[in-house]
């Protein structure tokens, strides 16, 4: 067992902790501002969080919901690196959900 998680089930750690003891990025999806999951998965690339951010962006233009029928979602997506706070890929999701918005909706965007 490694140090992360012997000490991860006493102790809540920030991601940028984590993130930090893994030398590995992290990511978060910003979704219309409200929704932020965080996917601590070590060693996720961000080519991969597109991946999954796109396959969530088709599954919900598939789907049709009640009162509203079809309805499609724009995401930011942003990597959590090392020696970065966390508000920083937030920030950097929003202005790539901004992005998404501004150059036609249902699509996703990487943040710079």
């Amino acid at each position: 067992m490694n140090s992360l998680s012997q000490n991860s089930h006493r102790t809540l750690q920030p991601p940028t902790l984590v993130a930090d003891r893994l030398q590995t990025p992290l990511w978060v999806f910003d979704i219309q501002h409200l929704n932020i999951v965080w996917a601590n998965a070590a060693g996720v690339s961000l080519w991969g969080a597109l991946l999954l951010a796109d396959a969530l962006r088709k599954r919900i233009k598939e789907m049709s919901f009640p009162l509203v029928g079809h309805q499609t979602i724009s995401l930011g997506v942003a990597e959590v690196s090392p020696n970065e706070l966390p508000c920083q890929a937030l920030m950097r999701a929003d202005m790539a959900l901004f992005k998404a918005k501004a150059n036609g909706r249902d699509r996703v965007e990487a943040a710079a």
